[in-house]
């Protein structure tokens, strides 16, 4: 997550939802040196359910309501391809295609173990049962809702060079990331091309509370 204290304004960041693009445009995060006149704060374990995201951002709970928090979320279905594709591109993973990296996730549902940032959104934006965000922005509509989020801030601030600030999709991942055996599945952009049956009920079952919340859903036609 990232804080303006000055400007008291928090921005929930689960992975895979446009958050490095939103926290070095808004934020003046560069990765890698740091965030000039902000505090940026990995969920990590023990903090990325409802009331430990809010205590973790060190910002006082007679405070929390003083501030714009906002946070993105995404196609459950989509993320979890852009999560393979970023994994497989930044991290030495262990497993060869992405129904074996997925089951992975799927194993731990009972007890959410390392799920970290990867968690369902809600959980990390609700305290008791109750959403604490000024606005939730769909990764599906963030070009069209752009202004609306930066509207928001020049109304909480007052300061016109909210208005200013421009959207740059950083950290997108490429289709050419993947493994040489599943780069004749994968059709850039889509994340449909690499999910069979099996993996749709997968994140069906990891997800369902931002599924059922949000609406989101996978197009069950391509399986009949």
């Amino acid at each position: 997550m990232a804080i303006d204290k000055k400007n008291k304004i928090l921005f929930i960041h689960p992975d895979k939802c446009a958050g490095k693009s939103i926290e070095q445009q808004l934020f003046n995060f560069t990765w890698g040196s740091g965030m000039r006149g902000s505090h940026h704060y990995h969920l990590d374990a023990g903090h990325y359910f409802g009331d430990d995201t809010f205590q973790h951002s060190q910002v006082r709970s007679d405070e929390i309501d003083d501030y714009y928090k906002f946070v993105i979320v995404r196609n459950p279905w989509d993320r979890c391809v852009s999560r393979y594709l970023d994994a497989q591109r930044r991290f030495n993973i262990k497993e060869k295609t992405f129904q074996e990296y997925l089951g992975r996730w799927y194993k731990s549902i009972p007890t959410r173990k390392d799920w970290y940032a990867q968690a369902n959104c809600i959980d990390m934006i609700s305290i008791d049962g109750e959403i604490k965000m000024e606005r939730i922005i769909r990764f599906e509509n963030l070009k069209d809702d752009w202004h609306l989020l930066l509207q928001d801030l020049y109304s909480h601030t007052g300061d016109k060079s909210w208005l200013e600030k421009e959207l740059v999709h950083i950290n997108k991942n490429k289709d050419e990331e993947l493994p040489t055996f599943e780069k004749k599945t994968y059709v850039a952009g889509d994340y449909h091309s690499l999910y069979n049956e099996y993996t749709v009920e997968m994140v069906n079952e990891m997800y369902d509370i931002d599924i059922k919340h949000w609406g989101y859903t996978y197009h069950w036609w391509l399986f009949r």
